[in-house]
């Protein structure tokens, strides 16, 4: 096996490893107290921020500053790549716009930042990491760019079968979120070679993620986000 894809299986198995520990520490702040959708939100932040930190260090270990545009004398380009997306999001935004108006501020806030930190920390793993180290492996081949955004789309679309742990009766649901993050992966695969920074994925990741967490949340956690009565 080369080294390249080595790193690849090791960053995945990281990633989800990391992943993990997110769960003990949700319990141990339910345990003290905290509110279950805010211990949720703060246990993932908490880890991905850690996560974050490691993955940084792991661009600059293998020398990616220059292809995720974060080096020196970096920049953007073909800003014009980000208007249709950035037009499906408003519309998605809008459409649940009266949500987040009757959200419990804090709440939101904790939401706000936890959705930016997941597309911060899955945007570096995978186009970030393993899309350039697909590239290295492939280098020569026809096609090399076209194979690497989809196999790095295929291996994020992949991860999230893991959900299954969580609802193992869902396997319809978990398989089509498994076929939006494979699509939505070779549009952000995409979107970083042509505009040359990983910022701007991260950030639509984001985005993206914002308006389709209240239509897939439960009925029970939908009514958390509802602002207690004031007496």
């Amino acid at each position: 096996m080369k080294r390249d894809h080595v790193y690849i299986v090791v960053i995945t198995l990281a990633f989800l490893i990391s992943l993990w520990f997110a769960k003990p520490l949700r319990e141990f702040l339910s345990a003290s107290g905290w509110e279950e959708t805010k211990a949720k939100l703060v246990a993932g932040s908490i880890v991905r921020f850690f996560i974050l930190g490691a993955l940084v260090w792991a661009i600059r270990k293998l020398r990616f500053e220059s292809f995720n545009g974060i080096g020196k004398g970096a920049g953007v380009r073909n800003l014009h790549a980000l208007i249709i997306p950035l037009g499906f999001i408003l519309m998605g935004l809008m459409s649940n716009f009266q949500t987040y108006l009757d959200a419990d501020k804090y709440l939101l806030l904790l939401f706000v930042l936890s959705v930016f930190l997941v597309g911060f920390v899955e945007e570096i793993t995978f186009r970030g990491l393993i899309l350039p180290l697909f590239i290295k492996s492939f280098s020569g081949r026809k096609g090399v760019l076209y194979w690497s955004a989809v196999l790095s789309a295929l291996m994020f679309g992949s991860v999230h079968f893991i959900n299954l742990f969580r609802e193992p009766g869902n396997l319809v649901g978990i398989t089509s979120q498994v076929f939006f993050a494979l699509s939505i992966g070779v549009f952000f695969a995409g979107l970083l070679l042509r505009t040359g920074n990983i910022i701007l994925p991260a950030l639509l990741h984001g985005l993206v993620n914002f308006p389709l967490a209240p239509e897939t949340s439960s009925r029970k956690c939908r009514k958390r986000w509802a602002k207690r009565p004031t007496r």
